[in-house]
């Protein structure tokens, strides 16, 4: 202050003024930081620490996203469900939590209130309501007795060009149900159900079975959606929202196979390690014609009726693709399909009997399919036993002993997208197995003696197209199994 108070009082009172006009900001801002630290604590930072819980699944939410709301501060869920969000703000706020597999089953971020104190940790439990909840305010009863193991599933119909949710619509859905009648005498049907939306436009059906895959059509009138697929998983909750045209299009027939519009899908195809994909066919369900992805994995389908409808992309050597599409009439959707790769063998060469050769063809027709793992003779040979033969494939579990052996699938909990796009996997899925087109069983294949064995087919994939083989154990997936003498 002293050199300040020479200038102050030297001969030249423009440059004194000039100077005090240049530190007077400095002295503004001094004077400010000054009350800033008056008035604020010391510690004005806390933390929130918690869990987040599956109330679904009764287990922790791993690796789930936790949030600050309305901010960029996040964290990840440890293998506990565990989380801490640091240096949080004192006062009022607000965390979410979030995972890809809830979100794609229709349940959103979820959200909740705390109080963060300053230089303090706040803790907080987190959880994804329980199925009993959802019930009781979908269904308007509780969820108890036989309902106990039930599913639901809910969504909204809305018109496909305007958006406009639609009260009255119609969905139905239908599904495999197989009731044991004897030792080996199953009886196979497929129940449906159909239930309307309400004044706006949304809809609930209460008591489907859990993991099982429905299959569900909206109807408008005399105007429908495609039929798409529906996975009530172990959560035993699904949302499907549909999408209907009520535009009447010259020379479209809304309904049957063949079905056209004036929808427009475009896309890229790319396999699980983000390169793009030539040659997959690419169509849509009861839609005439298909096309095949260009060198750098690009396709266009035109002519496409509205609505929701299922998309399906196949390619030699990986996992068939399905995915539900809301395409619209006089416009272009786009959409990018990511496919997983299968263990397909090479093509089986036969040098058995001529017997065999109508099977190989259907073999050879399976693998060019894509859809799953086929071994023939030059690999059953390199094998030291039946059980061998099946050990090391994905998704695939051996258990017991070499002559005693058992088969189960890590069975995909999710898989609208196909495989690449599932959102889990639990133990102790069992198979059908077939022995030279026969229903068989564990006992069966582990009394086969390796030199018996000419081909075995694996498909863990739920919806492997093996309509043949539909039957009690089909969502889990199949195994051929065909002998030297099959016939």
């Amino acid at each position: 202050m002293g050199v300040i108070g020479r200038w102050s009082s030297g001969r030249s009172p423009v440059r004194s003024r000039a100077l005090r006009l240049a530190l007077a900001p400095l002295a503004v801002l001094c004077s400010l930081h000054r009350q800033v630290r008056a008035q604020a604590p010391e510690h004005s930072w806390g933390r929130i620490a918690g869990t987040v819980y599956d109330s679904l699944l009764q287990s922790p939410l791993t690796h789930a996203t936790v949030s600050l709301v309305n901010s960029q501060r996040s964290t990840e869920t440890d293998d506990r469900g565990r989380f801490v969000l640091d240096s949080i703000p004192a006062g009022p706020q607000a965390v979410s939590f979030w995972r890809s597999d809830l979100d794609s089953i229709g349940l959103s971020t979820f959200v909740a209130n705390v109080k963060v104190e300053a230089g303090r940790t706040v803790s907080i439990t987190l959880g994804v309501p329980s199925r009993a909840t959802y019930w009781r305010a979908a269904c308007g009863r509780e969820l108890r007795g036989a309902w106990a193991d039930s599913g639901l599933v809910f969504g909204s119909v809305t018109d496909a060009e305007t958006g406009h949710r639609l009260a009255r619509a119609q969905v139905s859905f239908s599904w495999l149900a197989v009731e044991r009648k004897g030792k080996r005498q199953w009886i196979v049907e497929r129940p449906g159900r159909t239930v309307a939306t309400d004044s706006i436009g949304s809809y609930y059906l209460c008591g489907t079975p859990v993991e099982y895959l429905l299959a569900t059509r909206a109807r408008a009138g005399q105007f429908t959606s495609g039929l798409i697929e529906v996975l009530i998983d172990s959560r035993g909750i699904s949302r499907r929202d549909l999408a209907v045209s009520r535009e009447a299009v010259s020379g479209q027939a809304d309904s049957g196979v063949g079905r056209r519009g004036l929808a427009t899908l475009a896309g890229i195809v790319r396999g699980e390690r983000g390169g793009r994909l030539l040659g997959a066919y690419v169509s849509i369900e009861e839609a005439p014609g298909r096309t095949e992805a260009d060198s750098l994995g690009r396709f266009e389908l035109h002519d496409l009726p509205s609505g929701t409808q299922m998309l399906m992309v196949r390619r030699v050597g990986y996992f068939s693709s399905r995915q539900p599409v809301d395409l619209r009439n006089r416009d272009t959707v786009r959409v990018d399909v990511t496919m997983t790769e299968a263990t397909v063998l090479d093509t089986i060469r036969v040098t058995a009997s001529p017997d065999l050769v109508p099977i190989v063809d259907q073999i050879e027709e399976r693998r060019r399919a894509g859809f799953g793992y086929l071994m023939g003779p030059a690999e059953i040979r390199q094998r030291t036993s039946v059980r061998s033969v099946f050990q090391g494939l994905p998704l695939v579990e051996v258990g017991g002993s070499t002559y005693n052996f058992t088969i189960a699938f890590r069975k995909l909990s999710g898989f609208v997208g196909g495989p690449g796009n599932t959102v889990g996997t639990r133990e102790g899925c069992t198979p059908a197995i077939y022995i030279d087109d026969f229903l068989a069983d564990a006992e069966q294949l582990s009394s086969l003696s390796l030199a018996a064995l000419f081909a075995v087919e694996v498909y863990t994939h739920p919806n492997a197209g093996l309509f043949k083989y539909l039957n009690w154990n089909n969502d889990c997936g199949v195994v051929l199994v065909w002998t030297r003498s099959a016939r």
